[in-house]
């Protein structure tokens, strides 16, 4: 949020990338996009729930940043 304010772009037109559950709730208390990663330390299984959507590679990450 320091960042967002800093920058002057608001939370909503961000996105929070993680790989951790912990990550999708942080970005969904600063009201950002969650997006996560299946290729940390955690499961695919324990990140779904977390985040609006799960990328299985970066071709997919960089499709839901849209990039």
């Amino acid at each position: 949020l320091e960042c967002c304010a800093a920058i002057g772009v608001e939370p909503a037109a961000c996105a929070y990338v993680g790989d951790a559950p912990t990550d999708g709730e942080a970005a969904r208390a600063a009201g950002m996009r969650a997006i996560g990663v299946s290729w940390g330390a955690h499961a695919r299984e324990k990140v779904a729930p977390a985040f609006d959507v799960v990328c299985d590679d970066v071709p997919e990450l960089r499709a839901a940043l849209g990039l």
